[in-house]
């Protein structure tokens, strides 16, 4: 196996202090994680032929990155890199030397004990784990680790060498907490190495941090009664969702949600005949098309614009595994659909009321407090006029997003627009839709100035090379947990 790259002497340190070990690797954003985990794959396989490496990924949107950096590693075309992630069929492990893919759909393939069971830990030789620190959560890394810890005990020991990548170990913050947690992750691994370059490795290796413009903000918004992620399956997303609120099982919030549409849908019934309840119905973004549609037909415009915003917020439910509240209250916020409406019951106007008391308590949305104070953080320390973007993952927190900072008192004191860029044409929901002169303008706008935030789903990468000249300051906004990127 030749490569035409080379290692960094900081990283072929943590390779020579790893191979053989379980480890957890820590080195920061940029150093190169991915090809010091490929080396230790690399050797491993020409050492070990009949055996393959693992890499687990916690998002779809990271596996065909990392395969990709692997390949390039390995540069040898005998070296055959695979991809999995729900709704691929998983490859044959006889004829692939690595395989890339994320936790839940490894699980589903390992299932131990059933008939379907394609993968064994006895094929790998190494695991590698690709941000380690998800699995201190209610992550499907757990049960992984779980599953692999009990291999191993049947197995005197035996079994993959277990190599974990992060750049932070823990969101935890006092002393305590970070040793409890690194503690945990170490025992559920059988971790016995940590390995970190220092500071001056990294510079005298030629490392130069590069996020002194660029902030992840990962901050969880606790919801209670949420499906924990290793019984999720994706091809279920909706069934499942159903199932939870008729047992009533489901979250608060989307129960009342459920109630309200029920209530909405039986006033549509009495008035139209025609009118059949969409969610029926698996394909959720048919349910606001069918609204938009019938607002543009029937004779109560109202009625079916009000359906259309409530069926995005189901929507926004059904594909984040109910945990995405924030996004969902402000929605309904932002588009009016919680003002009271006198053609409706007051039974309806009731329960919308107990929505909008949740959408109207500041307390709730940690997420974007967290962002307001980022945002005048960073003006503060630059005191000049700034361009940030943000990403997101839904096109609907692109919307979101965009009229919350444009809505907020504090930064529109400190003279912040924002504007937002989704690929052009595709739909928010029928009734926020973008052109490509949306699009064009919009970037206009920014690069002028007349707006400073730019928010964006990852089709603004694309334009960040034509923005580099610009003092921009690029805050990536992961705003949901889920992994559909829809």
């Amino acid at each position: 196996m030749t490569r035409s790259l080379e290692l960094r002497g900081y990283q072929k340190k943590i390779v020579e202090e790893a191979l053989h070990h379980n480890v957890i690797i820590m080195m920061p954003t940029g150093s190169g994680k991915t090809f010091v985990a490929a080396e230790l794959m690399r050797q491993d396989l020409i050492q070990f032929p009949h055996k393959k490496a693992l890499f687990l990924v916690p998002t779809i949107d990271l596996v065909e990155q990392q395969a990709n950096a692997i390949k390039t590693w390995m540069n040898d075309n005998e070296v055959e890199v695979a991809t999995f992630h729900g709704g691929k069929t998983p490859p044959e492990l006889s004829k692939i030397r690595v395989l890339v893919c994320t936790p839940q759909s490894f699980i589903m393939s390992l299932s131990v004990g059933s008939k379907m069971s394609r993968y064994s830990f006895s094929s790998f030789k190494i695991c590698i784990f690709d941000e380690v620190h998800h699995l201190l959560k209610e992550h499907p890394y757990r049960k992984i680790a779980f599953h692999l810890d009990e291999f191993k005990s049947e197995n005197s020991g035996n079994g993959p060498t277990v190599v974990g990548l992060s750049a932070s170990l823990t969101y935890a913050v006092c002393d305590e907490s970070i040793k409890a947690a690194l503690s945990r992750l170490c025992q559920e691994l059988r971790i016995t190495k940590m390995c970190t370059p220092s500071i001056e490795q990294l510079e005298k290796g030629g490392f130069r941090p590069k996020n002194d413009n660029v902030t992840i903000l990962d901050i969880e918004e606790k919801c209670e009664g949420i499906l924990a992620e290793w019984e999720r399956k994706s091809h279920a997303c909706y069934e499942t969702f159903k199932n939870r609120v008729q047992n009533r099982k489901a979250t608060d919030l989307s129960l009342k949600i459920w109630d309200i549409i029920q209530l909405l849908e039986e006033h549509a019934s009495r008035h139209f005949s025609s009118f059949e309840s969409p969610l029926i119905n698996k394909e959720v973004l048919s349910w606001e098309t069918y609204a938009a549609k019938l607002k543009s037909t029937m004779s109560e415009p109202r009625l079916f614009q009000l359906l259309e915003e409530w069926y995005v917020a189901l929507r926004l439910l059904v594909v984040s595994w109910e945990e995405e509240y924030s996004l969902v209250l402000k929605w309904l916020l932002y588009r009016d659909a919680l003002s009271v409406q006198d053609f409706l019951s007051y039974d309806i106007q009731d329960k919308i009321k107990e929505i909008e008391a949740l959408a109207t308590d500041k307390g709730k949305f940690i997420k974007l407090s967290v962002l307001r104070r980022q945002l005048s953080e960073k003006m503060d320390f630059f005191q000049e006029p700034i361009r940030c973007i943000i990403f997101v993952r839904q096109r609907i927190s692109v919307y979101v997003i965009t009229e919350f900072i444009n809505r907020d008192e504090k930064l529109n004191d400190l003279g912040l627009k924002a504007g937002y860029l989704v690929s052009t044409n595709s739909k928010t929901t029928p009734s926020i839709k973008v052109s490509t002169t949306d699009a064009t303008d919009t970037l206009k706008k920014f690069r002028s100035g007349d707006i400073q935030i730019l928010v964006a789903t990852s089709v603004a990468e694309e334009v960040r090379v034509e923005l580099c000249h610009m003092n921009i300051i690029s805050l990536r906004l992961i705003l949901m947990s889920s992994k559909t990127g829809s």
